[in-house]
């Protein structure tokens, strides 16, 4: 990182290759503000619900509420099944005990 301007990061590229979509990066100490499912993430929960899914691991977990929606779209559809929440940032570590007693499982990522 070069420099950090308000939401920009500036970045200077170590080891060049292509980027392509649905890829993530990493800010070290950047507290990520974005909700817990994107549109997909709700759509493919939807799917695995109607296709008989038995169970869901939840990327990027990283509060308790984080469940929330997950629960609102499983009721929608009228069936719930279990829900893993996959510890991936240094938030969810912050929130591990509230996390652990709101899912059914925790996964333990990266």
């Amino acid at each position: 990182v070069t420099k950090v301007e308000g939401n920009n990061v500036y970045t200077k590229v170590v080891v060049a290759g292509p980027v392509s979509s649905h890829k993530g990066i990493n800010l070290p100490g950047v507290a990520v503000s974005l909700p817990a499912l994107t549109e997909k993430d709700e759509e493919d929960l939807r799917w695995a619900i109607r296709t008989g899914a038995d169970i869901i691991a939840m990327s990027f977990v990283r509060f308790a509420t984080d469940i929330d929606r997950a629960h609102e779209i499983m009721d929608e559809e009228g069936r719930r099944i279990p829900v893993v929440a996959k510890i991936e940032k240094p938030q969810a570590l912050e929130n591990l005990e509230e996390i652990v007693k709101a899912f059914d499982g925790i996964m333990v990522a990266r």
